[in-house]
C-alpha cells in the first residue's frame, strides 16, 4: 500500500481561491495537506517540516533563502523574480486580459478606465494583455496611477475629469466622451 503524501501549502500572501484549488487537488490525490496559518513564521514551519513536498506562493527573502539551501520538492505558484530552479504553475495572464477585453467589447464598451498594477508582475501582465486586446479590437484604455491611492481619490479624479468634459456619469457608470479621450498611459 502506498504511503499517504504530506504536502505543505505555504502561501506568503493568502488567496482563498488558491487554497481551495490546492485543497481540491490534494483531496483528489489522497494527500494530507498542511496549511500554515501565518506566513510570518515560514522559517519555523519549514525547519520543522518532515513532509513530502511544498506548494508555495513565494514572496519573502527568508523563505527563498531556505529553499536555496534545503532540498525539498517544491512547486511555486507565483511569478516572483527569483532564480530558484523550481516548477511553476501560474495563471495565463494573457488569456485573462483577453477575456476581460472581450467581456467589455461584448457589452459595448470601447473606452474604459483601469488602475495601474502597482508593481505586481501578475497584475502588470494582465493589464498589458488587457490593453493590447482592447486596442486590437479598436478600443481604448486609460490607465490611472493608483500607487498608494484609495478608491475615494480615484473617484475624485473622475469627478474632476467630468467637470472638464472628459467623462460623465451615465446610467450608474462612468463613460468617457469620445471626443475628449485621455491618451492611455504606458
Amino acid at each position: 500500500m502506498l504511503r499517504r503524501k504530506h504536502i505543505l501549502l505555504l502561501l506568503e500572501w493568502y488567496d482563498y481561491r488558491i487554497h481551495r484549488g490546492v485543497a481540491e487537488v490534494a483531496r483528489e490525490n489522497g494527500w494530507q495537506l498542511n496549511c500554515a496559518k501565518s506566513s510570518s513564521h515560514s522559517e519555523g514551519i519549514l525547519n520543522n517540516w518532515k513532509g513530502d513536498g511544498c506548494i508555495a506562493l513565494l514572496n519573502r527573502p527568508q523563505t527563498l533563502d531556505y529553499f536555496r539551501t534545503h532540498k525539498m520538492p517544491l512547486v511555486d505558484l507565483g511569478l516572483g523574480d527569483h532564480t530558484l530552479p523550481v516548477t511553476r504553475v501560474v495563471t495565463d495572464n494573457d488569456a485573462i486580459g483577453r477575456l476581460a477585453a472581450e467581456h467589455f467589447r461584448d457589452h459595448g464598451y470601447k473606452d474604459v478606465f483601469a488602475l495601474t498594477a502597482e508593481g505586481i508582475k501578475m497584475y502588470e501582465e494582465r493589464l498589458q494583455a488587457f490593453i493590447t486586446h482592447m486596442e486590437a479590437d479598436g478600443g481604448n484604455v486609460t490607465v490611472f496611477d493608483s500607487a498608494g491611492r484609495r478608491e475615494s481619490k480615484v473617484m475624485k479624479e473622475l469627478h474632476n475629469l467630468a467637470q472638464h468634459g472628459v467623462v460623465k456619469w451615465k446610467n450608474s457608470r462612468w463613460v468617457s466622451l469620445p471626443s475628449k479621450i485621455l491618451r492611455p498611459l504606458r
